[in-house]
C-alpha cells in the first residue's frame, strides 16, 4: 500500500533490516517517547525540548544511513501521483507499524514543537 505513496527505497530505509539499526531505533523511539512525556507543554525554545529533537533526528540520520534534512525530505517525499485516499490509507498504515504511546494532545503538542524546530532552522540544517 505505502509504495504507491513513498519511495521503495524509502520503505526499505525507514524499517530497517539490520538487526543493530532495528534495536538503535526502537531503543530511540522509546527514549523520545519518554522524553515527549516529560516534557510535554514546554515552549519549543526550550533547551531541553531542542536537544530532544536534535537527539531524535540523530539517531534517525543514523539509523537511516542519511545525513541532512534534504535527504530525509527526499526520502519520505509524497509521489506526485498520490491522491487523498492514498495519503490517508498509508497514514493508517504507518500507525498500525509504528504505534505511538502518545495521546492525541502530546502529538498535536509535538507536531508544533517539530514544525518550529524546523522552521527555526531549516535553511541552517539544509
Amino acid at each position: 500500500m505505502s509504495e504507491n505513496i513513498i519511495k521503495n527505497t524509502a520503505i526499505q530505509q525507514l524499517f530497517p533490516a539490520d538487526p543493530q539499526d532495528k534495536i538503535k531505533w526502537e531503543l530511540g523511539l522509546l527514549t523520545f517517547f519518554k522524553q515527549v512525556k516529560n516534557l510535554y507543554g514546554k515552549p519549543a525554545d526550550d533547551p531541553k525540548v531542542k536537544q530532544m529533537v536534535d537527539d531524535f533526528y540523530q539517531t534517525a540520520f543514523e539509523v537511516f544511513g542519511i545525513d541532512s534534512f534534504r535527504e530525509l525530505s527526499e526520502l519520505i517525499s509524497l509521489d506526485e501521483s498520490s491522491n487523498q485516499e492514498e495519503i490517508a490509507l498509508y497514514i493508517e498504515e504507518i500507525e498500525r507499524l509504528v504505534p505511538t504511546p502518545l495521546t492525541k494532545k502530546e502529538e498535536r503538542w509535538l507536531q508544533q514543537v517539530t514544525e518550529q524546530y524546523l522552521d527555526r532552522g531549516w535553511e541552517e540544517r539544509r
